[in-house]
């Protein structure tokens, strides 16, 4: 399994282009396990789809074949990632709610908070329930990288509120726990 923070520097989400060459370029070596090297196949299909390359990232996601759970967890999320961004929302919503079960499952939280981050995305009626979960998450773990969420899903919840007739109380509510880092 490639660590988060390896993924992490090799991203740069401003620039899919230049990160689809970074993970390939990462891929290079043919002692990595094969596993490695189809988490990394995950992470340039999330680079094409972002550059709008919906077939090229959907056919890659398709050949990866490989059981382990990380990478069938990454696999679930990624294509739910270019269905969602190439307007198949509805499609994507239980690709994103399998992958944050498999990945919350296997322990692998990093994985089951971006997914949890996805649903509601992908369909703002779920978002509250959605980060609700995520929040849940990131209490209970020790891995400050998950915070990276929390104002995100605080947001996700005051939206929720708002649209649900909670009026300006919840779009308040939101700001004050932006402002408190929450």
């Amino acid at each position: 399994m490639i660590s988060q923070d390896l993924l992490d520097e090799l991203w740069d989400f401003s620039d899919p282009k230049g990160s689809e060459q970074r993970l390939r370029a990462a891929d290079t070596n043919r002692f990595a396990l094969r596993t490695d090297r189809n988490e990394l196949a995950t992470q340039i299909a999330r680079a094409l789809g972002m550059q709008s390359r919906f077939v090229e990232a959907l056919n890659l996601l398709e050949r990866i074949d490989d059981g382990e759970p990380v990478v069938l967890a990454r696999i679930l999320l990624e294509r739910g990632r270019v269905l969602n961004a190439s307007g198949h929302r509805a499609e994507a919503v239980g690709l994103f709610e399998d992958a944050a079960h498999l990945a919350a499952e296997i322990g692998q939280n990093f994985i089951a908070v971006d997914a949890m981050r996805m649903v509601g995305q992908a369909d703002p009626s779920l978002a509250e329930e959605w980060a609700e979960s995520g929040l849940a998450v990131i209490a209970r773990s020790q891995d400050p990288r998950l915070e990276r969420w929390a104002r995100d899903f605080h947001t996700d919840l005051g939206d929720a509120m708002y649209d649900g007739g909670a009026g300006q109380g919840a779009s308040g509510q939101s700001q004050q726990s932006m402002d408190s880092g929450q």
